[in-house]
């Protein structure tokens, strides 16, 4: 599970016949945590969870409205539940300010105000459906993975991390991180952390402070969650491997994926 580097980095067929990539793009804590919980409820639990997640997202939810909320991913019971729980922590700066009840009005009317570029632009495409339905057979085949960036090669570098200075987790996204290892072992899920690569544009560029404050954040979530296995370390592979300056390329995937086959043997071969 995941975001969208989590997506594409993993491929299951390179990893066991029994893995399968439940990354979604643009997600946090937040919202893992209700998919996981919605999962548990309609299937048997998995032995292992690998959680994957970009230190951005450990700070902010941009893409909770535009994504999780706008395509309906998250049900009305589970919204009405993060509102509960966020009006404990007033001073999060991740929904920017706007009122929740509101804004999700809007989105569950399907009011124009949100959805009136989509409808006219699905009047003038008439191949909507069949890409959608072409990218869906796409994912049921692959597992659920995916691929964002193309490229063969790419130096550009992530700004959103490379403009940190230091790291402090959001409130809520941190209650949610914590709530996603207790629900795992409530199911005797075995959870494991495990970061993925910056290009090496990018990790060149990390400030000291905000790794440092990072790996003492995740040192402080091994310590609280002793059976949970955390692998946090910060780490890069060469610009070759990237499509984009945040997701790995096919070469980079399958590089990143065999490395994490054979270290985690335990799991995949066992």
């Amino acid at each position: 599970m995941g975001d969208s580097v989590a997506k594409c980095s993993w491929i299951p067929k390179e990893l066991s016949d029994d893995s399968y990539n439940f990354s979604l793009y643009g997600t946090c804590p937040m919202e893992e945590y209700y998919y996981l919980r919605e999962y548990l409820s309609n299937h048997s639990a998995p032995q292992v969870l690998i959680y994957s997640q970009q230190i951005t997202h450990m700070i902010n939810a941009e893409a909770f409205w535009s994504r999780s909320v706008y395509f309906h991913r998250m049900s009305k019971d589970d919204l009405q539940d993060l509102e509960r729980e966020i009006r404990l922590y007033d001073e999060s700066p991740i929904f920017e300010g706007k009122n929740f009840k509101t804004e999700e009005f809007l989105y569950q009317t399907f009011s124009p105000v949100k959805y009136s570029e989509a409808f006219f632009k699905g009047m003038l495409s008439g191949k909507r459906y069949q890409k959608n339905r072409h990218e869906y057979l796409a994912l049921n085949r692959s597992k659920g993975q995916t691929y964002f960036g193309t490229a063969e090669y790419c130096d550009d570098i992530f700004d959103a991390a490379a403009e940190m200075k230091n790291f402090k987790a959001d409130e809520i996204l941190d209650v949610y991180f914590r709530k996603i290892i207790e629900l795992c072992e409530e199911n005797n899920i075995r959870f494991i952390f495990q970061s993925s690569p910056f290009n090496k544009s990018t990790y060149e560029v990390l400030s000291g402070a905000m790794v440092s404050d990072y790996l003492t954040y995740m040192d402080s979530i091994q310590s609280d969650y002793p059976d949970a296995v955390i692998n946090a370390d910060i780490f890069y592979y060469d610009n070759e491997y990237f499509g984009d300056m945040v997701h790995l390329n096919e070469r980079g995937a399958v590089k990143y994926s065999r490395e994490m086959r054979k270290k985690y043997k335990d799991i995949f071969e066992g």
